[in-house]
């Protein structure tokens, strides 16, 4: 199990590496205490060490988060919450040391504190420590926790917080919170191990399930960013005011410095000039006897000693200026000894006595000695003078340069960090905008369409929002409609029905489809809708709200109804107008044949009148006679084609491929053999194959191609044009003559039965046969249509629906001449 926890690997891995690390960095400060190697203890020389019990501290914390970070057997934690909390009553029993005074020698029991460095407590941990150590062992003991996940979470911020404080001090050399003034600091080693423990608590599974870690990774880019350079601005600021802290430090030494400089050359002058003063108070008073020169010269005297006094002091640190110092202090003192014993001499032989004392140490040359003693030391300082002002100089400039480098590199990540949220907050703005004018489209689609939309709210079936076309319904504005519930708009069972509906959405989570609700309104009377319902989800998946979008159905409804009653009239009108067309066709079937027999008479009896009595006739007789054969025979046609007219009602179409190019050949070449006079030119262009029946389409082709024989017989040079195009879905064939043409306004009557243009005796014909093109061609599907001029020809066209078939035909060619 040990083996298990011990693995790096897997979400853990940062806070088991943290851990590993921080037993190994208080395994090497034992050792060091172990082997007595101080640099292992303190890592920094002359520096705080790692105490004993602090190092022991550390492992117990680093084997519980090791245990902790990311679960284990619970045999396992709870030895590792015991280590955990031990370590929490350690710190706490430090601190109670600190705060009550008490000494009960738990901070050396495993090992003697030998260190050579004086300390206030031996042995002692540093109360930063032990408040670190509360934090941790509190914060580990509780991870395992879910519900003070946050709690640990705060516990390793807040030892973190301590090692980042000390460690800020060793990186500004800032000796009061590295070096053992008053209170134990925290040591280098110490402070990392707190780092790696803090660091590691809140990159555990257990710990950043508390919802930092998934906080700061779900922040917006923007908020990256402006992060990510506040936090590069804090790491420059750091070093940019570790720099400054420790030139302010050093530039404040060589102030100190040059100013001691200038205090000794003050006092080596103020030595010279009491001494200087003290000759002359006592001249005068060997000279004048005058008690207070006397008093001067006393007080001068003072003068000199306590300036030697203060030079000592002031060069106390400079072995070569102390030893400059004791040889000027020996020559002032032999002076000074002159000087009273002229004195002594003055007040018990005399002046003549004194001078005589005097002279005897002008002779050995003090003063001379005294003054040259006191130039070397000046020199000297004057030197140090020099050179101390250049150091601050040197300092001073650096910290400048620092102070400008830090200037300009805050000001580089400042500008950069500024470029890229500008950067990110127009992109943010045209998305706004953009999202901005999406949501004005939506609204502007919502409140405009012709169907009512309806959003209430998934808890208390509240309207929320609706369009335009919901508040007409209700003739409710939409202040008063939102917030309302249906019962307070609806009957009790419209608002039931609507309520139940709501809640099996609710249930199911998926779309309820109502085909029919009849509402009733005080102003619009009984509706109809067609509505569907379904949920809309939040951010956590459940149903926020509650969608429903009616679509008035009333007049589709009544419409249908409408046509339900129009198709049935219409299916009694169908079966009697079938019943009438079968009529129709009896009769007129029965009519032409009954028809047929007694023309057959009177045609048979004039052409017996015709043969046996033609020669008794006269010319009149005759001219009768041969217009009763004419006009029953005409007759005879006309019951012809009314018998194929009527056949076409009956007759089905049988649809295949056809070669139009084929057919339409046939065709002419029968017509032209028929034909007796002069023969027409004919041209077949091109024409595309089609689907239909070829018997009906002959009948097409023959009736057409045969008209524009007929009526083009009487030009100079008839000539047909036949062509046909594919193009709009449909099949174009065209009949092109240069006949006589006819009058467009009669176009209209072309394909009506017994319809004609001209007269019977300038052009034969029933008047039949266009109407059977136009019946065929609209069994076909088709439309048939003519256009032409009086005297220049006549176009007859009829078009098909277009099908896939193989091409046939040619090119164009002519068909006789």
């Amino acid at each position: 199990m040990l083996v298990n926890t011990l693995r790096l690997r897997g979400p853990a891995a940062p806070a088991r590496l943290a851990a590993v690390l921080t037993i190994l960095v208080a395994v090497i400060a034992l050792a060091g205490w172990m082997l007595d190697l101080r640099l292992l203890v303190s890592i920094v020389p002359a520096a705080v060490e790692m105490k004993v019990n602090t190092g022991i501290a550390l492992i117990c914390s680093g084997l519980a988060l090791l245990i902790l970070c990311d679960g284990a057997s619970l045999r396992l934690e709870q030895c590792a919450q015991i280590l955990a909390f031990g370590v929490a009553l350690l710190g706490l029993g430090t601190l109670c040391e600190y705060v009550f005074g008490w000494n009960p020698h738990i901070d050396e029991l495993i090992l003697k504190d030998a260190s050579p460095r004086y300390t206030v407590f031996h042995g002692r941990m540093s109360p930063l420590s032990a408040f670190a150590f509360t934090a941790l062992g509190l914060a580990l003991g509780i991870m395992r926790y879910r519900a003070l996940r946050r709690l640990a979470a705060a516990g390793a911020w807040f030892a973190a917080a301590i090692a980042a404080t000390s460690l800020l001090g060793y990186l500004w050399y800032a000796g009061e919170l590295t070096t053992d003034r008053w209170l134990p600091p925290v040591a280098l080693n110490t402070a990392c191990g707190f780092l790696l423990l803090g660091i590691g608590m809140l990159l555990s599974p257990r710990v950043s399930e508390a919802g930092w870690a998934q906080e700061l990774t779900a922040l917006p880019s923007v908020e990256k960013k402006t992060l990510l350079g506040f936090f590069a601005g804090f790491c420059l600021l750091l070093v940019g005011g570790g720099v400054t802290y420790r030139a302010n430090v050093e530039f404040a030494t060589s102030s100190s410095r040059v100013a001691r400089s200038q205090e000794v050359r003050a006092t080596l002058a103020a030595v010279r000039a009491s001494l200087a003063g003290a000759d002359l108070a006592e001249r005068d008073y060997l000279l004048t006897g005058d008690p207070a020169r006397l008093e001067e010269y006393r007080t001068l005297k003072d003068e000199v000693e306590t300036s030697l006094t203060r030079l000592a002091g002031l060069t106390s640190d400079n072995p070569v200026q102390r030893k400059n110092l004791a040889g000027l202090e020996s020559l002032v003192s032999a002076h000074l000894e002159d000087l009273a014993g002229s004195l002594n001499a003055f007040a018990q032989s005399g002046l003549v006595a004194a001078r005589a004392v005097l002279a005897q140490g002008r002779s050995l040359g003090i003063t001379g000695q005294i003054r040259l003693k006191a130039d070397v030391m000046d020199g000297l300082e004057r030197g140090y003078l020099t050179a101390r002002q250049a150091e601050a100089a040197r300092i001073r400039d650096t910290t400048l340069v620092s102070l400008l480098v830090t200037l300009a590199v805050a000001a580089v990540v400042f500008i950069a960090l500024f470029g890229a949220i500008h950067g990110e907050m127009r992109g943010r703005r045209h998305s706004e905008s953009e999202l901005l004018e999406a949501n004005r489209f939506l609204d502007s689609l919502i409140e405009n369409l012709p169907v009512m939309i309806v959003l209430k709210d998934a808890k208390t079936l509240r309207f929320v929002r609706q369009n335009r076309a919901f508040e007409q319904f209700t003739g409710i504005g939409r202040e008063q409609l939102t917030g309302k519930s249906a019962h307070e708009l609806f009957t009790a069972d419209e608002a039931d029905f609507m309520v139940a509906k709501d809640r099996e959405v609710l249930a199911n989570g998926a779309v309820v489809e109502i085909p029919e609700q009849t509402i009733r309104t005080p102003h619009l009377g009984e509706r109809c809708f067609h509505t569907m319902k379904m949920p809309v989800p939040g951010q956590d998946g459940r149903a926020q709200y509650l969608l429903a979008i009616s679509i008035d159905i009333t007049q589709r409804k009544l419409s249908a109804q409408a046509v339900h009653e129009l198709n049935a009239a219409l299916q009694g009108k169908a079966s009697q107008l079938e019943t009438t067309n079968k009529e129709l066709e009896s009769f007129s079937y029965s009519v032409s044949h009954d028809l047929r027999a007694p023309l057959r008479g009177i045609d048979g009896f004039a052409q017996m009148l015709e043969e046996d009595y033609f020669e008794k006739l006269d010319a009149e007789g005759r001219r009768y006679l041969a217009v009763i054969r004419q006009a029953s025979r005409r007759m005879g046609e006309l019951i012809d084609d009314l018998l194929a007219l009527s056949r076409l009602g009956r007759q089905p179409v049988i649809t295949r491929g056809i070669d139009m190019d084929d057919l339409v050949r046939e065709v002419v070449e029968e017509i032209l053999g028929l034909h007796g006079g002069v023969p027409p030119e004919v041209v077949v262009g091109e024409l595309p194959p089609a689907e239909g029946d070829a018997g009906l389409l002959r009948q097409v082709w023959t009736n057409l191609v045969s008209n524009a024989v007929k009526y083009s017989s009487k030009a100079t040079q008839p000539r047909i044009h036949i062509e046909g195009t594919r193009g709009g879905g449909e099949l174009r064939y065209s009949v092109r003559d240069n006949g006589v043409g006819f009058n467009m306004e009669y176009a209209g009557k072309l394909f009506g039965v017994f319809q004609r243009l001209h007269r019977h005796d300038e052009f034969s014909g029933t008047g039949v046969g266009l109407a059977i093109v136009q019946r065929i061609i609209l069994k076909h599907g088709g439309r048939v249509w003519a256009e032409a001029a009086l005297g220049e020809g006549a176009e007859f066209s009829f078009a098909l629906p277009a099908v896939v078939h193989a091409a046939g035909g040619g090119g164009e060619r002519g068909v006789g001449s």
